[in-house]
């Protein structure tokens, strides 16, 4: 069994690589980031270059952010404009840069943000395709996520391929880019595996820790493919929402934001007819 170190996860003392038991079961530590204390700024280089860079003139104090289990919604359904860029980095951190790496200090371009955004909304999107959507919708999504993929692949033979065979191909090409993504050996890699004794009996427990951002978005996005995660539309704004850590997943069906917002019209509505 191989665990997943982010999210509800809570992890003791990783780098000694230590799990101490809780109650009946190991309860493990989510990975996370380094953020200023004073969240980013983007700094313009010229006017088509932007960076985002901590924004302190000194020296910044940086605070640990844990990563949500929900850090992939937040990445797909974000807008690539500065403005949110900004406003997604002050609450989960850097996408690639860790604090303490070689270059900190030049931070992150807007064009890397950029496009990682756009091909992980591409892939999401795919696998979407592959799974949910009518036969008709699905053939047209596999069709353009296919485009944007293998450009090259002539549009009309793809046409005129059956949709399982589409399916089929962007599976392939989704799980590719996926373990490409977590591999752990690349030194560019984005996921570490590393072996965890558990205090109680002494056993062993494989664990695949991100070691930022990025690394732990397609982490995720991997659960979503196996399962692990449960994702579903909200009733109300019809909106994705991840429903795994939900007490109660099967009798939830909307978010609470939007189950906060149907009381509260109710409450005003008996007061209106309370008051005649």
């Amino acid at each position: 069994m191989l665990i997943f170190v982010y999210g509800n996860w809570r992890v003791n003392r990783v780098d000694n690589l230590l799990l101490r038991s809780r109650s009946e079961r190991e309860v493990i530590e989510p990975g996370g980031s380094a953020i200023p204390s004073f969240g980013y700024r983007w700094v313009e280089l010229s006017p088509d270059s932007f960076r985002l860079v901590p924004n302190a003139s000194e020296l910044p104090s940086w605070k640990i952010r844990k990563f949500s289990g929900y850090l992939y919604l937040d990445f797909y359904k974000l807008n690539v404009d500065r403005t949110a860029i900004q406003a997604f980095a002050n609450t989960h951190g850097w996408l690639v840069l860790v604090h303490g790496s070689p270059d900190e200090n030049g931070g992150e371009p807007f064009t890397l943000w950029a496009q990682q955004v756009q091909e992980f909304k591409s892939y999401f999107d795919g696998w979407r395709a592959v799974q949910d959507l009518s036969p008709e919708q699905s053939k047209r999504a596999l069709l353009a996520f296919m485009q944007r993929v293998i450009p090259k692949y002539p549009l009309e033979r793809r046409r005129n391929t059956p949709i399982e065979e589409l399916k089929k191909r962007a599976q392939e090409l989704i799980i590719r880019r996926v373990n490409e993504y977590l591999r752990a050996s690349a030194p560019d890699g984005t996921a570490l595996v590393r072996l965890l004794i558990t205090q109680r009996g002494q056993t062993f427990v494989p664990v695949l820790i991100p070691s930022n951002v990025l690394g732990a978005v397609w982490l995720q996005f991997s659960q979503v493919i196996t399962g692990t995660r449960i994702l579903q539309h909200c009733e109300l704004c019809k909106d994705l929402m991840d429903i795994t850590d939900s007490a109660h997943p099967g009798s939830k069906r909307m978010h609470s934001r939007c189950s906060n917002r149907i009381r509260k019209q109710r409450y005003r509505s008996k007061k209106r007819e309370e008051n005649g």
